[in-house]
């Protein structure tokens, strides 16, 4: 059994292929991180992002009322770093436009 640093850094890492995982899950091991293989199937990979990955920083805005938990989980895994492998961005694009002027054609019609 691989033993981990309590205090080491946990990493999301975000994958469409298997192959690339273990390697790069293997390698962050072997420098002593915490791996969180994510597996991404599509341009909605931003939804896995804003639920179920969280932050010190984020968990503590939430708590002072600055921030709106939306539609994060509460069980979301706390992640120091999110390292994404994919080639196309986790933010922005065609998901995320559509979704926006979803809303606010939505809003306009009542």
């Amino acid at each position: 059994m691989l033993q981990m640093d309590p205090d080491a850094s946990i990493e999301a890492t975000a994958h469409h292929r298997l192959l690339l995982c273990c390697s790069c899950c293997s390698q962050m091991e072997a420098e002593g991180l915490i791996p969180v293989p994510v597996f991404i199937n599509g341009v909605e990979a931003h939804t896995v992002v804003r639920d179920q990955l969280t932050s010190d920083h984020e968990q503590h805005e939430i708590a002072a009322g600055r921030l709106d938990r939306g539609t994060l989980r509460r069980d979301a895994v706390k992640v120091d770093a999110l390292v994404s492998t994919i080639g196309f961005p986790l933010v922005g694009g065609p998901a995320g436009v559509v979704e926006i002027c979803a809303l606010a054609i939505c809003s306009m019609l009542g």
